[in-house]
């Protein structure tokens, strides 16, 4: 988080985003499921703000195992005059996830803003919105995985339609 905020903006994020029980919150340079980036600027040139910090975020998500085997399965589908080996595509596994350990996907972002008189309180605010707008709907992608993978056709249904009805940032 970068912020010209003395440090009170990212206290008061971080302490919402580390109580949702599923969340964990590492530092800069470890790897992360999810990147939440905020920049966060008092709206007038105070020493200590007195009015409204404005915010200006990106959500971005680690190319996973579910992005690689994705893409496995366009070269295994590829009919041509020599079929893609196991082997061939296991090397090939092996060269995506090196070579695209350091890349993200842009997952959604936006603005917002946190009065300063109610720090504490419009921050848990955002991050509430943030986890019901971005990290829920992946909860819901990755049960809907899983209902998929055990065949529980009557919870697959449930899950998507529930997915069908779900506006979300990310």
């Amino acid at each position: 988080m970068t912020a010209d905020t003395d440090g009170v903006v990212e206290t008061a994020l971080l302490g919402a985003l580390r109580s949702i029980s599923d969340i964990d919150v590492v530092p800069i340079g470890q790897p992360a499921d999810f990147t939440v980036l905020i920049i966060a600027s008092c709206r007038t040139p105070e020493v200590r703000c007195r009015s409204l910090y404005i915010l200006s975020f990106t959500v971005t998500r680690s190319v996973d195992a579910a992005d690689l085997a994705s893409a496995l399965e366009q070269v295994r589908s590829v009919r041509g005059p020599a079929p893609v080996s196991a082997v061939a595509r296991r090397r090939l596994a092996s060269a995506l996830a090196t070579a695209l350990a350091s890349y993200q996907w842009y997952e959604g972002g936006g603005t917002d803003a946190l009065v300063a008189e109610d720090l504490d309180t419009d921050s848990r605010a955002f991050i509430a919105r943030l986890n019901a707008s971005c990290f829920e709907a992946w909860r819901l992608f990755y049960a809907i995985g899983s209902a998929s993978y055990r065949g529980d056709t009557l919870a697959l249904g449930r899950l998507l339609e529930d997915h069908r009805r779900r506006r979300a940032l990310c």
